[in-house]
């Protein structure tokens, strides 16, 4: 502050200086003429002789009108170009705040992204298998998939086994009997898998609604948190009510089966529900397609 106020007193005493300057040569021009301009012929008076004088300087006047003129169009040209260089320059301003706007938008996506796998590992973590008699803990963590997949297998066995007929072969049970046994699962594990599997789509739809470019970069990071065993559950959970109609498309979107183990599906016909995309490039399940 203080600089540009002497900056401005500067200018201001240099304005006066030549003010007084210009007022000055004015004045003393105007007394030589008075004084040294005088006739020196018969019959013109000193005014005459003065008026002659200043008549030599018409063309010189009118030489510096024409130079001032040009000045006026030199700086317009000027300007004209330092208008040119300051829209450029905001330009390039405007093009650096949008680049450092997109900067501050993917940071803020990743910082949710990451505290979502997060909160998503915590939730695992958190999930416990008891026994129901003696209520001791068998299975934590990631174990527990797998405990509720044989189980859940299990469970078809018996009900194949139920059934009045010779075919008794797990591996040809229709997609509409694995659901139905592995709706009754989930409702008997419904406090886990319901946790674990709306945190699990929020995490994928969080993704597919953000407006970063390399989308399927965190997708991958997010697939390779899912075990085979997570990702079996997840195949029918998905095929079931709970998550055909929303979760379903994104799964096919993203190929999050793209590392899926095709020998846990319990029959590969099963594999026909998802359209191929949702196994990406895994050509050991695009091989058994039909």
């Amino acid at each position: 502050m203080n600089e540009e106020k002497k900056s401005n007193n500067k200018d201001l005493v240099s304005a006066g200086f030549l003010f007084l300057l210009v007022i000055s040569v004015w004045y003393f021009s105007w007394q030589y003429i008075d004084k040294s301009i005088l006739s020196k012929e018969d019959g013109l008076s000193d005014i005459e002789a003065r008026g002659l004088f200043g008549d030599k300087f018409g063309a010189i006047n009118a030489l510096f009108s024409a130079l001032a003129f040009a000045g006026i169009i030199f700086t317009i040209f000027l300007q004209k170009r330092e208008l040119k260089l300051q829209r450029e320059e905001m330009k390039e301003t405007r093009g650096e705040f949008i680049k450092q706007n997109e900067t501050l938008i993917h940071q803020k996506f990743e910082n949710t992204f990451f505290q979502l796998l997060k909160l998503l590992n915590t939730n695992i973590d958190s999930i416990d298998l008891r026994d129901k008699r003696s209520g001791i803990v068998k299975n934590t963590g990631r174990d527990c998939f797998k405990e509720i997949y044989k189980y859940w297998i299990n469970s078809i066995k018996r009900e194949i086994n139920k059934e009045d007929n010779n075919d008794k072969k797990i591996n040809n049970v229709s997609i509409d009997k694995a659901l139905i046994v592995f709706s009754e699962i989930y409702d008997q594990f419904k406090s886990d898998l319901s946790h674990y599997f709306r945190t699990l789509y929020h995490i994928i739809k969080f993704i597919d609604q953000s407006g970063i470019d390399d989308k399927k970069q965190y997708i991958s990071i997010m697939r390779a948190q899912l075990s085979s065993y997570e990702q079996t559950l997840l195949f029918y959970n998905c095929l079931h009510s709970n998550g055909s109609e929303k979760f379903k498309p994104l799964i096919e979107k993203y190929s999050l089966l793209k590392n899926i183990d095709k020998d846990l599906i319990i029959n590969k016909n099963h594999l026909n529900e998802y359209h191929t995309d949702a196994y990406g490039r895994n050509t050991s399940v695009k091989a058994i397609y039909s």
